[in-house]
């Protein structure tokens, strides 16, 4: 997944560790190291934007795929869980930023 590419999937951990990071002015800048059971790629499908990071494999991983057809319609099922369960973990990834941004 590149930073400013069209968000087309949604991407859950199944195995392995990836990197997220971000490119400025030509160096890479990491935001996150994620594991499994981590996710990535839903806030480009949150705010139909562009991808915010790019994010590579560290190792042999595996990823669930939901495309963002899929994950749209999960979302709007009755009986979906999925966005209740997401929510503590947005709300940490937002207070870890908000924290580290008083830091600079």
């Amino acid at each position: 997944m590149r930073e400013g590419d069209l968000g087309v999937a949604f991407y859950a951990v199944v195995k392995g560790s990836v990197q997220v990071y971000q490119t400025d002015s030509g160096k890479e800048m990491p935001l996150a190291t994620l594991h499994q059971s981590d996710f990535f790629g839903e806030m480009a499908l949150f705010d139909n934007q562009v991808r915010s990071a790019s994010v590579r494999a560290l190792e042999d991983t595996e990823c669930l795929v939901l495309t963002k057809w899929d994950f749209a319609a999960e979302l709007n099922s009755p009986d979906s869980r999925v966005a209740i369960a997401m929510l503590p973990i947005l709300a940490r990834r937002i207070r870890a930023l908000d924290s580290k941004s008083h830091t600079l």
